[in-house]
């Protein structure tokens, strides 16, 4: 039986650097204006999974079915692509054109089916969600699993760019039911989104069924820990008798999306309670140590939180489910693209203590 998919959530992150005189050529400027995109052209304008019955795409490569989402390596090299349906991973190679070629793929052990089931050898991979890169390029992180069935899954990013799982540390979960190598996780049931912190010390890690936001602390080789007592997790203050983490905040209703300032000074996270289709962005400020500290006061969280709860911040325009959070580069903007009512995106500024504050009208 197919699985359902999870929700998609695609980040993508593009650089464009060029020097033409376009005031000489003006039709120049308008084909190739800054930003703009054009597909490649065939066979190099899509891959699809060898297992789809379309005919759309001129190439194929095992490990697509199910695609939720795609991440970049830090220096250009290569692509990755989670397969929900496969429990796999699929990788490639980066062109100088930008085309990419497939390496192969990565499948979890209990994949007996699937078009890369021929390589079950990861642990971890089952229903994958999210996926992310270190900034150093060494390691790959799979946020994975089914109801307090979670974990995150541990590899190491070869140097042909394929991926091997962390010896001894192949991944983290809640339980013992993945296999991982550790298991007893807080905050690790239904794992929907994971960041990690610009100095690599850190993943943190968005728990849609324990409403939590929780951290992991990484080492040298790339192996994740979770910290004890109040440092593993912060969970939404309204769960009463199932409480999990050490620490309690605001906002974080049936958290699906994480990211983290590029100073590394923030984590914001963001929820999508699908009852009722609000949603709310939790603010915190990360020490020294990696932990988070909630902001306080008006700063806490903006929008509207799950089960009549209220944000210090008030209410917010087109915070309606969020599915998708990111940071802009610059630091100054934060962005949250939601599924309900017309797909918004969300705009606010980000101060210098992290606060966030949504733009005005029109914006």
């Amino acid at each position: 039986m197919r699985k359902i998919q999870a929700r998609v959530a695609i980040r993508l992150i593009a650089g464009l650097a060029a020097m033409i005189p376009f005031a000489l050529v003006p039709s120049l400027a308008q084909a190739e204006a800054p930003g703009s995109l054009t597909q490649l052209a065939s066979p190099n304008n899509c891959i699809e999974s060898t297992s789809s019955e379309s005919t759309e795409c001129p190439t194929t490569a095992p490990g697509l079915s199910g695609t939720e989402t795609v991440a970049v390596s830090p220096d250009g090299k290569n692509v990755y692509t989670i397969g929900f349906d496969d429990d796999a991973i699929a990788e490639f190679t980066r062109n100088p054109d930008g085309s990419l070629t497939e390496i192969g793929c990565i499948a979890d052990t209990s994949a007996s089916e699937g078009t890369c089931s021929e390589n079950a050898n990861a642990t971890g991979l089952v229903d994958p969600r999210a996926i992310a890169i270190s900034s150093d390029g060494q390691n790959v992180y799979v946020a994975a699993g089914s109801d307090d069935n979670g974990d995150v899954a541990e590899f190491t990013r070869n140097a042909d760019g394929s991926l091997t799982p962390l010896s001894g540390d192949d991944c983290i979960a809640e339980n013992e039911t993945p296999g991982c190598a550790q298991v007893g996780g807080h905050g690790l049931e239904f794992p929907t989104d994971l960041a990690i912190s610009p100095d690599g010390k850190n993943v943190y890690v968005a728990d849609q069924v324990a409403h939590a936001v929780t951290t992991l602390t990484r080492a040298a080789d790339g192996s994740l820990s979770e910290p004890d007592g109040g440092a593993d997790c912060i969970q939404d203050g309204d769960q009463g008798s199932s409480v999990e983490c050490s620490t309690s905040g605001s906002g974080l209703s049936q958290v699906t999306a994480v990211a983290v300032s590029p100073d590394g000074d923030n984590v914001y996270t963001a929820g999508a309670p699908e009852l009722n289709g609000n949603g709310s962005i939790a603010e915190f400020a990360r020490q020294a140590n990696g932990t988070l500290v909630q902001l306080s006061g008006s700063n806490n969280c903006v929008g509207t939180p799950d089960e009549g709860e209220s944000c210090g911040g008030g209410t917010a325009t087109g915070v309606v489910g969020v599915i998708g959070l990111v940071v802009s580069p610059d630091g100054n903007n934060v962005y949250a693209a939601s599924q309900f009512e017309g797909g918004p995106i969300a705009e606010f500024s980000r101060s210098a203590g992290g606060a966030l504050t949504q733009l005005a009208s029109p914006n």
